[in-house]
């Protein structure tokens, strides 16, 4: 419902893949901007990417639960020797981060959602939804 809200409001795009729809944001939408600057605030995206900067990572994720036991969750997918692997730390008081092998990402229940691919190093960055 909110997902058909949204594409009314021109706020994202969807296109058919197979049996799915993946949805971007629509970065020309005239809120993008002060949106983008509410969500990052919110989801603590400077805080995260100051604890990435000393980790080797590859992907990272934030997980959808009906009823999550914490505000949000980071999933950072790090390399499979990685010593970072099954750690979990507390972002702020209510933002959980779990950092997962590829192999362990696969067998979690949960829905992921790409926030943003292929750390190494990268600072900066805005996370980008898709």
């Amino acid at each position: 419902m909110e997902l058909k809200r949204l594409s009314e409001m021109d706020l994202i795009t969807g296109r058919p893949v197979q049996n799915r729809r993946y949805y971007h944001v629509n970065k020309d939408h005239y809120m993008y901007e002060g949106m983008n600057r509410l969500i990052r605030n919110y989801v603590q995206w400077e805080q995260m990417q100051e604890l990435l900067e000393e980790i080797e990572w590859q992907n990272v994720y934030m997980a959808s639960e009906e009823q999550p036991s914490y505000g949000l969750e980071y999933i950072v997918e790090v390399k499979k020797d990685s010593q970072d692997a099954g750690k979990q730390v507390l972002l702020g008081e209510s933002i959980k981060v779990t950092f997962v092998t590829p192999d362990t990402k696969h067998t979690m229940e949960q829905t992921l959602v790409m926030v943003h691919r292929f750390g190494l190093g990268t600072t900066n960055v805005k996370p980008q939804v898709s």
